[in-house]
Protein backbone atom coordinates (compact mmCIF):
# COMPACT_ATOMS: atom_id res chain seq x y z
CA UNK A 1 0.00 0.00 0.00
CA UNK A 2 2.88 2.37 1.09
CA UNK A 3 4.10 1.55 -2.95
CA UNK A 4 1.49 2.77 -4.23
CA UNK A 5 0.41 5.66 -2.42
CA UNK A 6 4.19 6.95 -3.20
CA UNK A 7 3.40 6.42 -7.00
CA UNK A 8 0.58 8.44 -6.87
CA UNK A 9 2.56 11.42 -5.12
CA UNK A 10 4.85 11.36 -7.76
CA UNK A 11 2.69 10.91 -10.28
CA UNK A 12 1.38 13.80 -8.96
CA UNK A 13 4.46 15.91 -8.46
CA UNK A 14 5.80 14.96 -11.85
CA UNK A 15 2.44 16.36 -13.83
CA UNK A 16 3.18 19.65 -14.77
CA UNK A 17 2.50 22.46 -12.44
CA UNK A 18 1.87 24.69 -15.34
CA UNK A 19 -0.31 22.34 -16.92
CA UNK A 20 -3.15 23.81 -19.72
CA UNK A 21 -5.98 21.55 -20.06
CA UNK A 22 -6.31 23.21 -23.62
CA UNK A 23 -3.30 22.53 -24.66
CA UNK A 24 -4.59 19.47 -26.00
CA UNK A 25 -2.10 17.09 -24.71
CA UNK A 26 -2.63 13.26 -24.57
CA UNK A 27 -2.68 11.85 -20.81
CA UNK A 28 0.57 11.44 -18.47
CA UNK A 29 1.43 7.70 -18.02
CA UNK A 30 4.03 7.35 -15.52
CA UNK A 31 5.68 3.78 -14.34
CA UNK A 32 7.84 3.42 -11.47
CA UNK A 33 9.89 0.45 -10.15
CA UNK A 34 10.39 -0.87 -6.91
CA UNK A 35 13.11 -2.64 -5.52
CA UNK A 36 12.53 -4.16 -1.51
CA UNK A 37 10.80 -1.00 -1.12
CA UNK A 38 13.05 1.47 -2.84
CA UNK A 39 12.11 3.57 -5.73
CA UNK A 40 15.11 2.39 -8.05
CA UNK A 41 13.75 3.96 -12.05
CA UNK A 42 10.83 5.72 -13.47
CA UNK A 43 9.68 6.52 -16.89
CA UNK A 44 7.07 8.22 -18.70
CA UNK A 45 5.76 8.11 -21.96
CA UNK A 46 7.50 10.30 -24.50
CA UNK A 47 6.89 11.55 -28.27
CA UNK A 48 10.67 11.60 -29.13
CA UNK A 49 13.08 8.53 -30.30
CA UNK A 50 14.84 6.85 -28.25
CA UNK A 51 17.65 4.58 -28.94
CA UNK A 52 17.42 2.70 -25.56
CA UNK A 53 13.76 2.05 -26.88
CA UNK A 54 15.23 -0.08 -30.43
CA UNK A 55 18.02 -1.90 -28.27
CA UNK A 56 14.96 -3.38 -25.83
CA UNK A 57 13.18 -3.89 -28.95
CA UNK A 58 15.55 -5.79 -30.07
CA UNK A 59 16.56 -7.82 -27.38
CA UNK A 60 12.83 -8.90 -26.83
CA UNK A 61 12.27 -9.32 -30.47
CA UNK A 62 9.79 -6.35 -30.47
CA UNK A 63 8.92 -5.52 -33.93
CA UNK A 64 6.98 -2.85 -33.28
CA UNK A 65 8.94 -1.01 -31.19
CA UNK A 66 11.82 -1.13 -33.71
CA UNK A 67 9.56 0.49 -36.21
CA UNK A 68 7.78 3.13 -33.59
CA UNK A 69 11.25 4.06 -30.95
CA UNK A 70 9.02 5.99 -28.98
CA UNK A 71 9.13 4.76 -24.99
CA UNK A 72 5.82 3.68 -22.92
CA UNK A 73 6.27 4.20 -19.53
CA UNK A 74 7.16 0.49 -19.13
CA UNK A 75 10.08 0.83 -21.57
CA UNK A 76 11.65 4.13 -20.26
CA UNK A 77 11.46 2.88 -16.42
CA UNK A 78 12.97 -0.42 -17.54
CA UNK A 79 15.87 0.94 -20.09
CA UNK A 80 16.79 3.79 -17.20
CA UNK A 81 17.08 0.98 -14.50
CA UNK A 82 18.81 -1.60 -17.13
CA UNK A 83 22.24 -2.51 -16.31
CA UNK A 84 22.00 -0.47 -12.77
CA UNK A 85 20.14 -2.82 -11.16
CA UNK A 86 19.37 -6.61 -11.34
CA UNK A 87 15.09 -6.34 -12.60
CA UNK A 88 14.09 -9.76 -11.69
CA UNK A 89 10.80 -11.03 -9.78
CA UNK A 90 11.67 -8.94 -6.25
CA UNK A 91 11.10 -5.94 -7.97
CA UNK A 92 7.35 -4.18 -8.28
CA UNK A 93 6.19 -1.91 -11.10
CA UNK A 94 3.67 0.37 -10.51
CA UNK A 95 1.77 2.30 -13.69
CA UNK A 96 0.05 5.28 -13.25
CA UNK A 97 -2.11 7.88 -15.92
CA UNK A 98 -3.56 10.70 -15.57
CA UNK A 99 -5.50 12.51 -18.26
CA UNK A 100 -5.30 16.44 -18.52
CA UNK A 101 -7.19 17.05 -16.00
CA UNK A 102 -5.37 15.03 -13.38
CA UNK A 103 -7.72 12.08 -13.09
CA UNK A 104 -6.36 8.72 -13.19
CA UNK A 105 -7.07 7.03 -16.31
CA UNK A 106 -6.77 2.75 -17.46
CA UNK A 107 -2.95 2.74 -17.74
CA UNK A 108 -2.65 -1.71 -18.02
CA UNK A 109 0.29 -2.59 -19.90
CA UNK A 110 0.13 -3.03 -23.82
CA UNK A 111 1.04 -6.51 -24.84
CA UNK A 112 4.54 -5.45 -26.53
CA UNK A 113 5.20 -3.94 -23.04
CA UNK A 114 3.95 -7.39 -20.81
CA UNK A 115 6.22 -9.42 -23.20
CA UNK A 116 8.79 -7.57 -21.78
CA UNK A 117 7.80 -7.54 -18.17
CA UNK A 118 7.26 -11.03 -18.39
CA UNK A 119 10.21 -11.71 -20.08
CA UNK A 120 12.61 -10.44 -17.45
CA UNK A 121 10.36 -11.75 -14.75
CA UNK A 122 8.45 -8.37 -13.48
CA UNK A 123 5.63 -9.85 -12.40
CA UNK A 124 4.51 -8.17 -9.58
CA UNK A 125 2.43 -4.96 -11.74
CA UNK A 126 0.00 -2.37 -10.12
CA UNK A 127 -1.72 -0.41 -12.93
CA UNK A 128 -4.60 2.13 -12.36
CA UNK A 129 -8.01 1.99 -13.70
CA UNK A 130 -10.16 5.18 -15.00
CA UNK A 131 -12.72 4.25 -12.12
CA UNK A 132 -10.46 5.68 -9.47
CA UNK A 133 -8.90 2.41 -7.97
CA UNK A 134 -5.40 1.08 -8.51
CA UNK A 135 -5.03 -3.26 -9.74
CA UNK A 136 -3.28 -5.78 -10.20
CA UNK A 137 -6.08 -7.62 -12.08
CA UNK A 138 -6.91 -9.74 -8.99
CA UNK A 139 -7.27 -7.08 -5.91
CA UNK A 140 -8.16 -3.58 -6.70
CA UNK A 141 -7.68 -0.76 -4.14
CA UNK A 142 -9.96 2.17 -4.23
CA UNK A 143 -7.61 5.29 -4.45
CA UNK A 144 -9.42 7.35 -1.69
CA UNK A 145 -8.68 4.16 0.78
CA UNK A 146 -5.33 4.69 1.15
CA UNK A 147 -6.03 8.80 2.43
CA UNK A 148 -4.59 11.91 1.70
CA UNK A 149 -2.62 11.99 -1.99
CA UNK A 150 -0.19 14.83 -1.49
CA UNK A 151 0.79 17.12 -4.38
CA UNK A 152 -2.42 16.21 -6.39
CA UNK A 153 -3.24 18.66 -8.59
CA UNK A 154 -6.78 18.23 -10.85
CA UNK A 155 -7.95 21.11 -13.01
CA UNK A 156 -11.44 21.72 -13.59
CA UNK A 157 -13.08 19.81 -16.95
CA UNK A 158 -14.72 21.73 -19.52
CA UNK A 159 -18.34 21.21 -19.18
Amino acid sequence: MKIIKKSLQLSYQLFPAQYSPESGRRPYHFAFIFKRGVLVSFGVNSYHKCPKILRLARRFNIRKYTEYQYPHAETDAISKAWGKIHLDNTCLMTIIRLNRYGKLQDSKPCVDCRAILDSIGLDKIWWSTKDGKVTNGRISILVEDLGEVSGKKQFKEKT
